[in-house]
């Protein structure tokens, strides 16, 4: 054998190793990644059930009926409003005497 054949056949072993390496490396980084896709579906999937549990206790239609629940009106209906005792209205407002605008809540 030529030394020439001999070193030509010694890059070819050393080039199949680096491809070898190369190619292993290749497929780990991949199994690595089609493992963090399942994590991020797994983490949306997560996310959205969270979210759903969330609005319940906070979300505007909690929000809401927790007020009807307290006593609280809307405030379009709240001209329709009649006084289920009379008798506990609050006291009256004294007006300010400059003109200013002056806005007070009773919640009943």
């Amino acid at each position: 054998m030529s030394p020439l054949a001999r070193n030509a056949a010694a890059l070819y072993v050393a080039a199949l190793l680096l491809l070898a390496g190369l190619g292993a490396t290749s497929q780990l980084r991949y199994r690595t990644q089609a493992g963090l896709l399942v994590d991020k579906e797994q983490a949306i999937v997560a996310l959205a059930t969270a979210r759903s549990a969330a609005a319940s206790v906070n979300g505007p239609l909690a929000v809401t009926n927790w007020a009807r629940r307290a006593g609280m009106v809307p405030a379009p209906d709240a001209p329709n409003v009649e006084a289920a005792a009379a008798g506990l209205t609050p006291p009256a407002v004294p007006t300010p005497p400059n003109p200013w605008l002056e806005v007070q809540t009773v919640w009943r």
